[in-house]
């Protein structure tokens, strides 16, 4: 881990030890995100970062060397559509990029409370149908961080979840677990996997009670998370990319298989439908 990467987890460690479970408010936060993006590592010179105009959303081309034209990842950013930048996430998506040879569109949709729900899901609706025109839909992969319901925002609007994930017929996967929970009323990250329709949709369940909702964060990947759990999901994380974009069959033979409960001695689970 480069002094620069180490700097922004420890930092991060801070910011979250400091505010404990206290709200805050939302330009508050803004400000202190603000701050810590240019402490954020950048993609490799070689990487291009392109802002377009994505049916008239905003959004960022990132392309990494080996970036094939004919592949894209589709990045849909956390923060509970209230925060979220590209900056913020930028040593992430040129990541995704490299381990799925493709470009990534980050979709910088608009954001709570300036732009109310549903804002946010109508501007991914509106991405996806303009990269649709742009490539053939086989190779695009959906990929969302922290894919919260509206009711994170304080959204009560009548949004039917599970009408709109219904309407999911790429493949998925979502990550989670035992200990991800979030005091929303519904938990909207397994009625991803529930709701939508059968065919491609994994869902990957770590049992530690230990391994909530920031397992993947930059700064949880240690313990009281057992030693190993985060390399495993970044490894079948991995496989669903190779299987889905790459289509690499033995990525998808992975990933029918129980290899991962096997070798985790069933301490992570992957579940289809």
């Amino acid at each position: 881990m480069s002094r620069r990467a180490e700097l922004l987890r420890l930092g991060l460690r801070l910011l979250k030890k400091r505010q404990g479970s206290r709200p805050v408010a939302i330009a508050t936060v803004r400000r202190r995100l603000k701050r810590i993006e240019r402490i954020v590592p950048r993609p490799p010179k070689d990487t291009q970062t392109t802002a377009v105009d994505a049916g008239g959303v905003d959004a960022v081309r990132i392309a990494v060397r080996q970036a094939r034209s004919d592949r894209c990842v589709l990045y849909f950013h956390g923060g509970g559509y209230a925060f979220g930048t590209a900056k913020l996430c930028r040593d992430f998506t040129w990541r995704i990029g490299a381990a799925a040879c493709a470009c990534v569109i980050y979709v910088d949709y608009r954001l709570a409370p300036e732009h109310p729900f549903p804002a946010a899901i109508e501007d991914a609706a509106t991405v996806y149908r303009w990269l649709g025109g742009r490539f053939d839909p086989r190779p695009i992969a959906f990929l969302a961080s922290a894919p919260q319901g509206p009711m994170y925002a304080g959204f009560r609007s009548g949004f039917d979840e599970r009408r709109s994930f219904g309407e999911v017929t790429r493949p998925l996967l979502s990550i989670t677990g035992r200990g991800d929970v979030t005091g929303e009323p519904v938990p909207t990250r397994l009625t991803a996997w529930i709701t939508s329709p059968p065919g491609d949709k994994l869902l990957l369940w770590d049992t530690d009670p230990h391994a909530v909702h920031e397992t993947m964060d930059i700064d949880k990947c240690e313990p009281p998370v057992p030693a190993g759990h985060c390399d495993w999901i970044e490894s079948a994380g991995l496989a669903y990319l190779d299987a889905v974009v790459r289509r690499r069959p033995e990525a998808r033979a992975w990933l029918e298989s129980d290899a991962i409960r096997t070798l985790t001695g069933g301490a992570i689970e992957l579940h289809r439908r």
